[in-house]
C-alpha cells in the first residue's frame, strides 16, 4: 500500500519526543493511475481518427507563430509532416509565407476574441501539393485545438461534375432537336436546350419544371393529354423508355406543330434518378409523307 510518512520532533516535560504521521496514498495513486490511463485512451482515440487533429501553442517569439504540441497521424499526413518532426515544426515552417501568415492571423484572432473559427473550404499547399481542407479552430488551454478534414477529392469531384454539366449544356445547345435533362428529386433546375425552349415558347428565365409540356400536348383527335398520359409521366410510371409520334404541340401565339416525344428514364439501383426527354418537330416530315401517299 503506498503511504506518505512524515515525522516531527518536539520537547515535552524536558524530554525530546517524536511524532510519526502516516497517510494512505492508495486513493491518490489510483486516481493518478486512472488519469494517466484516461489520457492514454484519449490519445489512442485521437490517433485513430480519420480527421486530422492537432494542438498548437504560441512560440512566444517576436513574430506570431505556433508550434505543435500534438498532431495525430491524419494531421501529420495532411500536413506532409513526419511524426518524428512534429515537435520541431511550426505553422510558418510548413507553408509558404502567405499561407503561414494567414493561418497565424486566424489563430491570433481566435486568441484575441475567444471565438471559434470555422472554414468549409481552406486551400493549403502542404509539401507544395495544393489541397482543400475544412478547418475548425478553438481555444484549448494556453493554445489551440485544430480539427481538419481533407476535402480535396470532394472539391475535385465537384469541379469534374461542373465541367461535365458545362459540356452537357454545350452539347444540348447544338442539337437540332429539343432536349431536356432533369435529375429526379434533387430540386435542381432542368437543363433545357434552346431548341426546346423555342418549341415550348419559353422566354427569359422561364422553365417548364415538368418538362412534359402540360396543357400543350394534344392527341391527333384534338384532345389535350391528361397528366397521367404525358410521355414523361408514362416513362416515370413504367420505368421504361417511351415514344409517341402522334402528338400535336399547341403553344399560345405559335402555329400548332406535329411532334415526336421520346423519354428515357435513367436508373440506378432500380430507382429512377434522371430523365432525358427529346422533342422533335416532325411537321414537315408528316406533310411530306402525306404528299407521297396521295
Amino acid at each position: 500500500t503506498p503511504v506518505s510518512l512524515s515525522t516531527s520532533q518536539f520537547v515535552l516535560e524536558g524530554k525530546l519526543r517524536s511524532l510519526c504521521f502516516v497517510r494512505d496514498l492508495s486513493r491518490e495513486k489510483h486516481a493518478e493511475t486512472e488519469r494517466i490511463a484516461s489520457e492514454a485512451r484519449f490519445k489512442t482515440a485521437l490517433d485513430r481518427l480519420q480527421e486530422g487533429f492537432c494542438l498548437l501553442l504560441p512560440t512566444g517569439g517576436p513574430l506570431a507563430d505556433f508550434k505543435f504540441s500534438y498532431a495525430n497521424p491524419a494531421a501529420c499526413e495532411s500536413f506532409k509532416m513526419p511524426g518524428g518532426e512534429m515537435d520541431k515544426r511550426t505553422l510558418r515552417s510548413l507553408f509558404d509565407w502567405e499561407t503561414g501568415e494567414r493561418l497565424c492571423e486566424i489563430l491570433s484572432e481566435v486568441q484575441g476574441s475567444g471565438q471559434d473559427a470555422s472554414f468549409e473550404r481552406f486551400e493549403l499547399s502542404p509539401g507544395g501539393n495544393p489541397a482543400v481542407f475544412a478547418l475548425y479552430i478553438c481555444r484549448h488551454g494556453e493554445g489551440f485545438a485544430v480539427t481538419m478534414r481533407d476535402e480535396t477529392k470532394r472539391a475535385q469531384a465537384g469541379q469534374a461534375l461542373a465541367s461535365k454539366e458545362r459540356n452537357l449544356s454545350a452539347l444540348l445547345a447544338n442539337l437540332p432537336m429539343g432536349v431536356a435533362f432533369v435529375e429526379v428529386g434533387t430540386g435542381k433546375p432542368p437543363l433545357v436546350n434552346q431548341h426546346l425552349r423555342d418549341l415550348l415558347g419559353l422566354v427569359g428565365e422561364q422553365q417548364d419544371p415538368e418538362l412534359f409540356a402540360p396543357g400543350h400536348l394534344y392527341d391527333l383527335g384534338g384532345n389535350v393529354l391528361d397528366a397521367k398520359d404525358l410521355p414523361a409521366r408514362v416513362a416515370m410510371r413504367t420505368g421504361l423508355p417511351y415514344r409517341n409520334d402522334h402528338l400535336e404541340l399547341r403553344v399560345p401565339g405559335r402555329e400548332p406543330c406535329r411532334v415526336e416525344v421520346s423519354v428515357a428514364p435513367i436508373l440506378e439501383n432500380a430507382r429512377i434518378v434522371a430523365i432525358v426527354a427529346v422533342f422533335s418537330d416532325i411537321t414537315a416530315r408528316v406533310a411530306l409523307q402525306t404528299q407521297l401517299t396521295q
